[in-house]
């Protein structure tokens, strides 16, 4: 049996992934597969043929930079979650015995307010006038408002469907199958300018609020062409989600609550320390050095 079909007509199924999820599967086992020349198979859970991708990983570049050591403990994380659970079922003899892998943990970096507002003018400025029946400009002027309003994630905001919006009320709900985790229901509050620009292009209860007419993932290619056009460094709708949290919490808001987070530890790594200034730091403390004027005494001539 190959891991590709360990993945879908065994794993899957029996956890209840995602389609999405399934897909980021895929792509460890794609890499797997280029590294192996051939279709790994679950006989290929072994601790130094895994080590060995892993390592390879290490030295290969990805549109010009080394694979982030992040991406690499993903593929190490989801090669040993099928291959415990083929250990666990008896396919396999032994269970994974990998080294250790140390993540790096990057500084968290939203999108200020400017970044959005410049998004949102390249949006009403592009050549491209419509997505199907929905303006562009109201398509990502919307999505970013409310993305922002809101902190939720891209997933659940693509999902959203008319009969999930109170343009009346000022709240969505964002329903548990839609979200993360896939255990419960939230709702958030809307200003009403966002609820009065939705209102221009509500459509009927069941359909989806941004409708994308291309396949789903061309809608990264989309964002990076409105990203390029208004100048601005912003990695997708998760920058936004930082920036939501980040300027809550500045403002003395429980930016755990606000993004579903069960544990503070987990909220600390989207918020932006550029947004999220402490009241004291370090340096308030310590005594200050100064700096002395240089004075050269010219050397005598022998």
């Amino acid at each position: 049996m190959t891991v590709r079909e360990l993945l879908v007509s065994r794993y899957a199924p029996l956890h209840q992934l995602t389609p999405r999820s399934v897909v980021i599967y895929r792509g460890t086992i794609d890499q797997w597969a280029t590294f192996l020349g051939r279709e790994p198979a679950i006989s290929d859970f072994d601790d130094l043929e895994v080590s060995r991708f892993l390592q390879h990983c290490v030295s290969r570049k990805c549109a010009g930079r080394p694979i982030s050591a992040n991406t690499i403990a993903k593929h190490k994380a989801q090669i040993c979650t099928l291959w415990n659970f083929a250990a666990r079922k008896r396919m396999v003899e032994h269970f994974p015995s990998l080294p250790r892998t140390h993540l790096v943990h990057r500084t968290p970096k939203a999108a200020t307010v400017d970044a959005m507002q410049a998004l949102m003018a390249a949006a009403a400025t592009g050549k491209r006038a419509w997505y199907g029946d929905l303006p562009v400009a109201w398509f990502w002027q919307t999505l970013i408002r409310v993305a922002f309003e809101t902190g939720e994630r891209r997933g659940a905001l693509m999902a959203l469907r008319w009969s999930e919006v109170d343009l009346e009320g000022l709240q969505v709900t964002f329903l548990a199958e839609t979200r993360k985790g896939r255990s419960r229901d939230i709702v958030r509050a809307i200003s009403q300018s966002v609820a009065d620009q939705l209102k221009l292009h509500r459509g009927a209860p069941g359909d989806v609020v941004w409708r994308y007419p291309g396949k789903p993932h061309s809608l990264y290619a989309s964002w990076d062409l409105l990203r390029k056009r208004a100048g601005v460094e912003v990695r997708g709708l998760h920058s936004i989600r930082k920036s939501s949290a980040s300027y809550l919490a500045a403002a003395g808001g429980n930016a755990s609550e606000h993004l579903g987070h069960s544990n503070p530890r987990t909220t600390a790594v989207y918020l932006d320390p550029s947004i999220v200034r402490p009241r004291e730091t370090a340096v308030s403390r310590l005594p200050e050095l100064v700096s002395q004027d240089a004075e050269f005494v010219p050397e005598e001539q022998s």
